[in-house]
């Protein structure tokens, strides 16, 4: 490349000048190279094609740097600095400088340099030097960029705004009083409002500060989305969602949960309580033993009223339709806060059409739904439902209703120890949960094993999903109304208390329950009832308890006598069990459903009687045997009664029959004379000199054990012997006593 020679006036800050350069390269690659020299600024050019001459023409003088600016002594009005800015000298200005929209006219002895500026470029800027910014309108850029990495972002100039309040966050004052708006799009971020997330610094101002500004957008939907970036956020606080809108509250997207809110607030760590149409999503809770005031409940939405007075028609304010997404909440073992009720994971108090999905919560009650403020004593706990921030009251008009509850997706539930129920629902309807339930640290306190409890009535329970840890698997305290139920048992380390259990006031009314189980060796034939109810002065009194037009499908149940207790069967209409030997009540009496061919024993050869169990049945007598005892049982038989079997080759001997036994009992249980009759309807016999039935007849046995049994014994006669006598039928059982009602086992 040849050597670039000058010839004309050395180049220098503010000269104005005609500069002819000799080159043998091309001028235009001459030029790209002089223009990107500091200090210069080409603004017009000419190329002698002839000579290869280039003549660059600067029109203003150009500086590389401010302070280079300030000194200038010339003449020129109109000035340059390298990165393009320009300015215009303006001799009667006094205003104060910042060096970049206003800057010093030293070399001229007074006035300013002021940035040519239409209003409509953006500068780059920290929030100290915005608010030190002394421009006037119409020299202050329209936007401001914000390089803070934590608080950045777009700030644009309100010219109609001379009043609100210079927050750090979502506007900015200047020193001469202009104000610069955050430019929001989709969410506001808790970091704008300085959270740091760094798991020591009390974050709880600045995420309230950022709700707070976000549903002060009325009408702004978008602005309603509070967004918390991944970190670690201590609060000391309770983190307020309450009465409000549309909002939602909202961590770095998926089920990674990096952003985590640690609850040290001794009260409520999250509360929406009146707050409708708003959802929790993409975040943890985290409240543990080793806080220095942790949190009593993780997270918290109720129907709220506008007064402290009693709730009445017009006052309700707000607290439906709200939704928790993708949220984990970790509590803390402290089982002796919230009266007894210990760490509540997650409060719903009448925030109806509620929805959950992809959600853990591990607490010592980790739900709780209810229709009341109030829980009754009568569940065996003293918990009063309230907000921790001031204007919300919770509705306490029992009149209302808690519904339309939904958990998709993959949920669980964990409890510590066993001293409360996993979910305790208090008057809902139409609440649909999936997932899994299990107990944590089960060697710890208490024998309470219910996982789920139900209070106060309750209609349309569906439950569906395993549980693990927990015996009792639904524990009924009042009536519940068309249940559609689908559990897996399994991990059952004790077996002494029963699947199911209604309290005295209890009972199921229509739909269906349906219980497998993971473990059978280990959680079944041991002694476990399936359901059971309170006996009543010590066995001697009916049960209020009840079931009616239900179906249980527990296929895998074969302990006959566990499957439900006398005192609550004889309350029993119009319900089947379908266990391993299924049996209905239907109207008064009792019948199998699963016909099983029953041997009596074989033929002796010759005349001779076969008898053998047809059936067994609990016991009607209540604990004192000697008073209230009176009563009867009644039973019908009906079925064939056949000699032989399918390898006979003389033919097989039959009687279609239908029986009758009736025992009536004296008051302190002495039995009277039994009465029965038997029919035969039909009779075949292929060869009477082999085998031939001489007559049927039935008795009982009430001092069999374990159970009384009813027997059939048959009269037989021809010349085979060791051929089977069997009965192939139905058996049902009416009985009525004081307590109990007698349970057909086969």
């Amino acid at each position: 490349m040849a050597k670039t020679q000058f010839t004309g006036t050395q180049l220098g800050p503010g000269t104005i000048t005609r500069t002819h350069l000799n080159v043998t390269q091309p001028g235009s690659a001459l030029l790209t190279r002089l223009t990107s020299s500091a200090g210069l600024s080409q603004t017009s050019t000419g190329i002698d094609s002839g000579t290869g001459d280039v003549s660059l023409v600067l029109i203003q003088p150009t500086f590389a740097t401010v302070t280079e600016l300030t000194a200038y002594t010339g003449t020129q009005t109109q000035l340059l600095l390298a990165d393009g800015r320009s300015y215009t000298y303006n001799s009667s200005s006094s205003l104060t400088t910042d060096n970049y929209y206003v800057v010093a006219a030293t070399g001229k002895g007074s006035g300013r340099y002021l940035l040519n500026n239409t209003g409509a470029n953006t500068a780059t800027l920290t929030v100290a030097t915005c608010r030190a910014m002394t421009a006037p309108a119409g020299l202050a850029p329209s936007v401001i960029s914000l390089g803070d990495s934590i608080i950045g972002g777009l700030f644009r100039y309100d010219s109609a705004d001379t009043s609100t309040a210079d927050d750090g966050a979502m506007t900015l004052v200047t020193s001469t009083g202009l104000r610069y708006k955050r430019i929001v799009d989709g969410f506001v971020n808790v970091r704008w409002f300085n959270a740091k997330g760094d798991g020591t610094t009390d974050d709880a101002p600045a995420i309230n500060a950022a709700i707070n500004y976000a549903v002060a957008q009325i009408g702004v939907y978008k602005l309603k989305t509070v967004f918390i970036p991944e970190g670690n956020y201590l609060c000391n606080s309770s983190i307020n969602c309450s009465n409000r809108s549309g909002l939602t509250l909202t961590g770095a997207t998926g089920r990674t949960q990096n952003t985590v809110l640690i609850g040290n607030s001794g009260t409520i760590a999250v509360d929406f309580s009146g707050s409708s149409e708003s959802t929790l999503a993409n975040l943890s809770l985290s409240i543990y033993n080793g806080l220095s005031n942790p949190a009593l409940v993780g997270l918290q939405f109720a129907l709220s009223k506008d007064s402290t007075s009693q709730a009445t028609a017009g006052n309700q304010k707000g607290g439906l339709n709200c939704s928790v997404s993708n949220v984990s909440i970790k509590g803390g073992d402290f089982v002796s806060i919230n009266g007894g009720l210990g760490f509540i994971g997650l409060i719903n108090c009448r925030s109806e059409e509620f929805c959950l999905h992809n959600v853990t919560i591990q607490a010592n009650t980790p739900v709780l739904f209810t229709t009341t403020n109030t829980i009754q004593a009568t569940t065996g706990y003293n918990y009063t439902i309230t907000s921790p921030n001031a204007g919300t009251y919770i509705q306490d008009n029992n009149s209302g209703s808690m519904g339309v509850v939904n958990w998709s997706g993959q949920n669980s539930l964990y409890s510590w120890e066993y001293q409360t129920p996993t979910q305790l629902l208090n008057g809902v309807n139409s609440y649909n949960f999936h997932g899994y339930m299990t107990r944590l640290n089960n060697t710890q306190n208490g024998t309470y094993q219910a996982a789920v409890r139900v209070c106060q009535p309750t209609y349309g329970l569906k439950l569906q999903g395993t549980v693990e840890g927990s015996s009792t698997l639904l524990a009924i305290q009042n009536t519940l109304v068309n249940p559609d139920i689908n559990l897996v048992s399994a991990n059952v380390t004790s077996t002494s208390s029963p699947l199911l259990t209604i309290d005295n006031y209890g009972g199921i009314q229509g739909g269906r329950i349906g219980i497998s189980f993971g473990n059978p060796g280990t959680e079944l034939g041991t002694g476990r009832w399936l359901m059971t109810t309170p006996v009543i002065n010590s066995g001697n009194s009916p049960t209020n308890a009840f079931l009616s037009n239900v179906t249980f499908d527990v296929p895998q149940w074969t302990d006959m006598g566990k499957v439900v207790m006398g005192n609550l069967l004889k309350n029993t209409q119009n319900t089947r069990f379908n266990v391993a030997t299924p049996i209905e009540k239907m109207g008064p009496a009792i019948r199998s459903t699963y016909n099983v061919k029953k041997g009596l024993g074989v033929t002796p050869g010759g005349n001779g009687t076969v008898t053998g169990v047809i059936a067994q049945f609990t016991s009607a007598a209540k604990t004192d045997t000697t008073t209230g005892n009176g009563g009867y049982y009644s039973f019908y038989v009906n079925g064939t009664v056949s000699l032989g079997d399918y390898n006979t080759n003389n033919g097989i001997a039959m009687y279609r029959v239908e029986g009758y036994l009736s025992v009536a009992q004296n008051v302190n249980g002495a039995m009277v004379p039994v009465s029965s009759e038997i029919s035969v309807h039909t009779a075949s016999s292929l060869n009477g000199n082999y085998l031939q039935i001489a007559s049927v007849s039935i008795s009982l046995d009430m001092s069999a054990t374990p159970y009384p049994v009813l027997k059939m014994s048959v009269n037989t006669s021809g010349s085979g012997t060791g051929e089977a006598v069997n009965f192939y039928g139905r058996v049902e059982i009416m009985n009525d006593h004081l307590v109990n009602q007698a349970l057909l086992l086969s």
